[in-house]
């Protein structure tokens, strides 16, 4: 996550990496296929006095040939598990079935600059994005190709702010390349940086150079923003998200600019003259997973599980961000991501081993006998040869990921569950702020992990939410607690990128509180706040009614809300869904039936990441599931977690009763319930 993007440039070597097994869940059939790995052309090839030598590696057959053409793409802040399951991405999830798939791909660590730094010079000590242009003096891989004879050039797109007709580039300024004195003082250097419409003319004519960096905006790198703010925080998988520019530019919405962009500049490489000339790859990759401070468990702390360069950082220190985002100390890892390889020299070849920003770095070095520069020297990193021989037919589209539905009767504790009435959803006006609860579930007796509801506030004025806001639980007085292993967070939507709303810390959760502390209040304009994941565990015999929650920023207490009703609602003509019940791996729903139904009824039940009505929002998440149960209470079960591991994203639920009329379903009806994310 870069605060600052040294290099929104997409390294043009399609890493791709991206979901192995849980690739098959997003994996949806796509109007338009990646063009076949081809065989080198004998009719055009690349001359060299190196060509001639066998494949480096330490084994023939594994090695890395020598590659007349390499382009290197790198996207932003998005994890593995986030890309894996959305459906707004099909043509990356093309390329992972049919090139090459690197399943453990791991930033070096976090932010934005050590990572990108890593991958052009093998060295990750600039802790974080403040790095100065100009300023670092690290040998790099500009040096090396030059030193080699190596033709190299960088292709940058226009500023998201701009438009195709009226284009602003900043990449004398933004692209990482700048931080390295000997390109930034070097006019001659200076001048292999270029826009991106120059690189269509290059492809087809064959005047290309050997290293070509692909870099896109903040926008088509699935970044988010320009300017550091709370949408920098929302956008990648946590929560609502914010608009960018007022065009309500959501996760959804930045995953789809990122997937349109490789749809339009993939094709054009693969049906270069280029790409005949002899081996040649795309390595695409994202340089590190979600960086939400506010939400541990999209991975922000997660280290690279092993693969070498990683820093130890004490506690306390200021990665980046608001200085309320400190880190707890330990290793920080840049976190698994996605990348993908493609070669004219192989088909589809999934690799099981882990690698990072240097291995991608170390392949390309290797191809070219440069020498090793940095952490790409090191034992622990591993070159991509496997990509480069052998592999399979492209893995045909598999069926949408379907957890299993696990029958019998849970929950035991629905039947014992008084019934009543939930309390009415009501907005309550603050000193500062405006709170509404966004629905309330019924919640069933001696049931844990419950999912309460998504509380929105609105600051009535910029900065309002200026303390640490805390939720405690007034009534029942006892019975009902927030879950430990719960992990709320707050995240943020403000009008425009260029606003700075409030940041949040993560929560910390006791049986009686929640507390998300403010990193940073907002400035100019003012805030809309939503708490998610909440959720409530509730002790047998806690008698029917209301759980209501204080709120409180700071010192001032902003008003009491209800999060739940203790109790199952009144059968009725439909199905009546509860409050889901979240546990590592699993997610119950469980349902009144009608009060006519059958014996041995069966039931719909639909889980999908974008409203089933007409409501016009937008999420991030576009996963769908449909399983049908004969049980009041059925539990869906998978051992990926792919509906709990996404914290803060929303999912509409909605159950329907099977009609006996050829299998039609009578009175469909939709009824909303946001499920709160993983479990640590």
């Amino acid at each position: 996550m870069r605060v600052r993007d040294r290099s929104r440039v997409i390294r043009t070597v399609v890493v791709a990496a991206a979901c192995a097994l849980a690739l098959s869940a997003a994996l949806l059939g796509s109007t338009s296929r990646p063009v076949a790995a081809q065989a080198p052309s004998s009719a055009a090839s690349c001359h060299h006095p190196l060509a001639g030598l066998p494949a480096s590696g330490a084994t023939q057959g594994q090695g890395v040939p020598y590659l007349c053409h390499v382009f290197v793409i790198m996207f932003e802040n998005h994890s593995y598990a986030d890309l894996t399951y959305e459906s707004d991405l099909p043509y990356i999830h093309q390329l992972a079935r049919t090139y090459g798939l690197a399943t453990q791909y791991y930033g070096v660590t976090h932010p934005t600059v050590p990572n990108r730094v890593g991958f052009w010079s093998g060295r990750g000590r600039t802790l974080t994005d403040s790095v100065k242009n100009n300023s670092l003096s690290y040998p790099n891989l500009i040096d090396q190709m030059s030193a080699h004879g190596i033709s190299w050039g960088a292709y940058y797109q226009h500023s998201e702010s701009s438009t195709n007709a009226h284009p602003v580039y900043n990449y004398l300024h933004n692209s990482t390349l700048m931080l390295f004195k000997d390109i930034a003082r070097s006019p001659a250097r200076l001048a292999h940086l270029h826009p991106l419409p120059d690189l269509t003319p290059a492809l087809r004519s064959g005047r290309l150079p050997q290293f070509t960096y692909i870099g896109p905006n903040f926008v088509t790198n699935m970044h988010g923003t320009f300017t550091p703010g709370a949408t920098q925080f929302n956008f990648q998988g946590a929560g609502l998200g914010g608009a960018v520019g007022g065009a309500g530019q959501h996760d959804a919405y930045l995953e789809t600019r990122g997937d349109n962009f490789l749809h339009t500049w993939i094709p054009q490489i693969l049906h270069s003259p280029a790409w005949h000339q002899g081996p040649a790859a795309i390595f695409f990759c994202f340089d590190e997973n979600n960086y939400d401070a506010s939400m541990p468990q999209n991975y922000y702390y997660v280290s690279n599980s092993g693969v070498a360069g990683s820093q130890i950082v004490p506690a306390g220190t200021h990665v980046s961000g608001p200085t309320g985002f400190n880190f707890p100390g330990g290793v920080l890892g840049g976190g698994r991501s996605l990348a993908i390889v493609i070669t004219n020299t192989a088909r589809h070849v999934v690799s099981k081993q882990q690698y990072n920003e240097y291995s991608i770095l170390r392949t390309i070095e290797q191809s070219w006998h440069l020498g090793y520069l940095g952490h790409a020297a090191s034992p622990g990193v591993i070159s991509m040869g496997a990509f480069f021989h052998g592999g399979g037919a492209p893995t045909p589209a598999p069926n949408p990921l379907r957890p299993t539905v696990v029958g019998g009767g849970y929950p035991v504790a629905l039947n014992g569950t008084p019934v009543t009435r939930a309390a009415p959803v009501t907005t309550v006006t603050g000193p500062s702020a405006v709170l509404r609860p966004d629905s309330n579930p019924h919640l069933t007796d001696f049931t844990d992990h419950q999912a309460g509801a998504t509380l929105k506030i609105n600051e009535l004025s910029p900065g309002a939410l200026h303390g640490d806001l805390t939720l405690k639980i007034l009534s029942p007085a006892s019975g009902v607690s927030f879950s430990a292993q719960s992990n709320p967070a707050a995240t943020t939507f403000v009008p425009s990128a260029d606003d700075s709303g409030v940041m949040f810390a993560p929560s910390t959760v006791t049986p009686t509180t929640v507390t998300i502390p403010v990193a940073s209040p907002s400035s100019k304009v003012t805030s809309t706040a939503y708490i998610t994941g909440l959720m409530v565990d509730v002790a047998s015999g806690v008698p029917a009614g209301a759980v209501r929650v204080q709120v409180s920023s700071g010192a001032t207490v902003e008003g009491t809300v209800t999060v739940g009703t203790v109790g199952r609602p009144q059968a009725g003509p439909r199905p009546v869904l509860l409050a889901p019940v979240v546990h590592a791996g699993s997610v119950a729903f469980p349902f009144v039936a009608p009060a006519s139904a059958p014996r041995g009824a069966h039931y719909e039940i639909e889980v999908t990441g974008s409203a089933p009505t007409s409501r016009a929002i937008t999420v991030g998440t576009n996963q769908f599931f449909l399983g049908i149960t004969t049980v009041a209470g059925p539990v869906l079960a998978d051992s990926m977690a792919q509906l709990t591991n996404l914290a803060g994203k929303e999912y509409w639920v909605r159950v329907r009763e099977m009609g006996s009329s050829n299998g039609a379903w009578s009175g469909p009806r939709t009824f909303t319930v946001r499920v709160p994310g993983s479990l640590p």
